[in-house]
């Protein structure tokens, strides 16, 4: 019903919709605290309790950098491609995952399933106390040395 509602209302604003879903199988995603954007915040929307998404985007040919922002998870940028297929009707929608060398790399399936690619470190853990990283400096073999010596 939500997807019928949605394509009625893209079509009379002359629209077009972005959709997939967050997967949260493999780490314990809070979905309140994500958010997707397009062209860094030109597009935006918010995640569903479901982890579904939806961005409505203008109705033509195009291509878009969806990233997925969260405070403890990082997800990989995404290139989306709008353009017109000369072999169908409409749009045709097709996902990329993001490089830097070449803009797009491996395609993905559309609707996008995005997952997290790893985990947010904002600290570094502290190296506990060890007396014998001091054998190892030179300077105390230095003083050591000296006071062998005399």
């Amino acid at each position: 019903m939500k997807s019928i509602l949605l394509a009625v209302i893209a079509t009379i604003t002359q629209c077009h919709i972005i959709s997939g879903a967050i997967d949260r199988k493999t780490s314990p995603i809070d979905f309140r605290n994500l958010k997707i954007s397009l062209n860094n915040g030109e597009y935006s929307g918010l995640v569903n309790n479901d982890g579904a998404f939806t961005i409505m985007v203008p109705d033509y040919a195009a291509s878009y950098k969806l990233q997925v922002t969260d405070l403890h998870y990082y997800f990989e940028p995404v290139v989306v491609e709008i353009s017109d297929s000369a072999h169908s009707e409409g749009k045709f929608i097709k996902a990329f995952l993001y490089s830097l060398k070449d803009g797009k790399d491996y395609r993905l399936m559309y609707p996008l399933q995005l997952e997290p690619s790893s985990r947010i470190n904002y600290f570094e853990d502290r190296v506990p106390f060890d007396p014998t990283t001091y054998l190892k400096n030179p300077f105390v073999w230095m003083i050591g040395l000296t006071l062998v010596m005399s």
